[in-house]
């Protein structure tokens, strides 16, 4: 089997990440530990940043895999929270990143897009008011993972029925039944 090179750089990345920050990985590093060429690194990856966000998608990505059969929408949003909860120490450092809007946000906003594209695909809004109202929830979820302390109970299922009353709420979405 062929190897996959741009997983085993994001693998490198995220083990790197469990003993430094974001902001002190370099490229250096990663390609030394993954035994590559740098033009095998920008042949996958733009910067660092780029590599963070691609990680991060995965982990989503991986998340949505494992609950694609689901048509519950609080339940997507559950498996995403879950996914997000077990991976919170690479998140936090991502998030923490001097970039984590670019990390974080974007890749919290594609995810609930796609669960509005499957879900609701007939939604009545505007483009530019299902945007804003995307980022303002992709924000409010990023800023509450970030802040979330390990150490005290987090309720993943209200948590999750919360994000998506609001979501309801602010793009007219019909109830979850």
């Amino acid at each position: 089997m062929p190897i996959n090179t741009k997983k085993v750089i994001a693998n490198t990345f995220l083990t790197t990440l469990d003993k430094k920050s974001i902001d002190k990985i370099t490229i250096k590093e990663i390609i030394d530990e993954c035994g590559i060429s740098r033009p095998a690194f920008y042949y996958h990856f733009r910067d660092i940043f780029d590599l963070a966000e691609w990680a991060a998608e995965k982990i989503i990505a991986d998340s949505i895999e494992k609950n694609l059969k689901n048509d519950d929408p609080v339940e997507k949003i559950k498996c995403f929270i879950s996914a997000a909860v077990e991976h919170k120490n690479s998140l936090r450092k991502m998030l923490s990143s001097m970039r984590y809007e670019q990390v974080s946000i974007e890749t919290i906003r594609s995810y609930l897009i796609k669960l509005l594209n499957k879900n609701y695909p007939d939604i009545l809004l505007t483009p530019y008011d299902t945007e804003v109202t995307l980022l303002f929830i992709a924000h409010g979820i990023s800023g509450i993972l970030l802040s979330f302390d390990s150490n005290k109970p987090f309720d993943i299922h209200r948590f999750s029925e919360q994000i998506f009353q609001t979501m309801s709420t602010q793009l007219n979405l019909p109830p979850n039944t």
